[in-house]
């Protein structure tokens, strides 16, 4: 009896694993389209494929033993990959400094403008510290660093489905995918020696002089293809694939590292921050951007160790620091938390025209002049009997001219500083300080003249005294 029981669930088991085997085999993503009136499998597959001729397959997909035989109202499932689809454009977002594309058939470049449309063929080429995002119908993102070129290979929309494929010929790039409640997009990057395809993730790309690929997995999951070898690269893990080799096994990223800047107001330049040391890294990659993502990067560097690292060129406003260490087979890993700082170089110092540096000054008053600062309306001065500017001997907290003389000075050593103030009455940093020395006034000319004459009177009256 217990024999029997159990052939019979076998026999159970081996008929709806039949039934649903097609199902199982199945691709992935499949779109269901109903049958209408007058309707046969290959008029369907000429109006919906890509290519009509697979027409066979998709009814081995369905399991029709008889093309000819579907009635209306039946469904069909055909595969997202099979569809001819509508072409979409992206739509720029961002863009930043030299970005130019190039249309299929064409040699010209053109620059790129904000919300401008690119279609399928289109070529995006970035210059130096530049960058351009763009954004797809599924609500992808592609952020196109500095120095890269790409190419828009596909953008359709089939059903509710998306398909975007991208090709990276060099360069940096950042790909933000929506996590979708519904069906996500397949999303595709190639580039010379690997394909990558991700859902609802962020994952940085690159591609070096030599066509290795780096892919760089920060949130979510990505699959990396090469040499019919594909791996599965975690959140926080990275990969490298030299061209003509298979993908290297994920590994996992570094960590951020430390990034140690003051907090405030930086009105002097350069600015150093000091990148802290990360186990295992053999460089390190600093930016300074005006947003917290890093899109607007006003400044990179890379640094062979860490310590610190100098940005000697800011205008005035807020930023902020992002920091990665670089491991021995080029993979950057995870980004440091955004680090703002605020930079105001302007008003700046006025350059000091008198004293000169060092001047001897003869007098109790000493005459100072200086040149016009860029954004300055007026001016603080300062004189002190020490360098550090600690015994203060006369300040004047608002001049709104260039010039100024001090009151009456004893003599001996001094130092003089200037700073520019703003219209908003924000100050600037000080001048250089610059010394000068006040000497003891000169003695009367008149009375200089008397002692003369005296001493010559004494000379002669000496000498008549000792004649014979």
């Amino acid at each position: 009896m217990k024999r029997t029981l159990k052939t019979a669930f076998s026999l159970c088991v081996f008929f709806l694993l039949f039934l649903i085997s097609p199902l199982l085999a199945a691709p992935e993503d499949v779109v269901e389209i109903t049958v209408r009136e007058g309707d046969y499998v290959i008029k369907i597959c000429e109006e919906y494929l890509e290519d009509p001729r697979q027409w066979r397959e998709i009814a081995r997909i369905n399991e029709l033993r008889n093309p000819d035989l579907i009635y209306p109202g039946q469904t069909l499932i055909i595969p997202v990959a099979f569809l001819r689809g509508v072409r979409e454009q992206g739509e720029v977002a961002f863009v930043q400094g030299d970005v130019t594309m190039q249309a299929p058939a064409s040699n010209e470049w053109l620059p790129v403008g904000l919300r401008a449309l690119i279609g399928e063929g289109t070529k995006i080429r970035t210059g130096d510290m530049s960058a351009v995002e763009i954004v797809f119908g599924s609500g992808a993102s592609f952020l196109q660093k500095s120095d890269s070129v790409s190419e828009i290979v596909r953008i359709r929309k089939k059903g509710d489905f998306r398909e975007e494929r991208l090709n990276i010929v060099k360069g940096r790039t950042l790909t933000k995918i929506r996590k979708a409640t519904g069906r996500e997009p397949r999303f595709e990057i190639e580039t010379p020696s690997a394909v990558c395809a991700a859902r609802g993730t962020l994952f940085r790309t690159s591609v070096d002089d030599v066509g290795c690929t780096r892919s760089e997995v920060l949130e979510g999951q990505a699959h990396v293809e090469a040499m019919r070898q594909r791996e599965v690269v975690s959140e926080g893990e990275g990969t490298l694939v030299r061209k003509g080799e298979p993908p290297l096994r994920p590994r996992k990223l570094l960590p951020p590292p430390g990034v140690g800047i003051g907090e405030g107001l930086f009105s002097t330049l350069p600015l150093s921050v000091d990148l802290l040391p990360v186990e295992g890294a053999v460089g390190y990659r600093l930016s300074v951007s005006k947003d917290s993502e890093g899109k607007e990067t006003v400044f990179e560097g890379r640094a062979a160790a860490a310590g610190p690292v100098e940005v000697r060129y800011l205008d005035d406003g807020r930023y902020f620091v992002h920091a990665v260490g670089v491991d021995e087979i080029g993979l950057e890993g995870m980004p440091s938390v955004p680090a703002e700082i605020r930079v105001r170089v302007n008003p700046s110092p006025p350059g000091i025209l008198l004293p000169m540096k060092d001047a001897s000054c003869p007098g109790k008053s000493v005459e100072a002049e200086w040149r016009e600062a860029r954004g300055a309306v007026a001016y603080r001065v300062q004189v002190a009997a020490d360098e550090a500017f600690y015994r203060m001997v006369e300040e004047v907290a608002r001049i709104e001219g260039r010039t100024f003389t001090t009151r009456e000075l004893e003599p001996g050593r001094y130092y003089l500083r200037i700073r520019s103030i703003a219209d908003d009455g924000y100050e600037g940093a000080w001048s250089d300080a610059v010394a000068f020395t006040v000497n003891p006034p000169p003695e009367p000319v008149g009375k200089g003249y008397f002692s003369v004459f005296l001493g010559i009177a004494a000379t002669f009256g000496l000498i008549f005294v000792l004649l014979p």
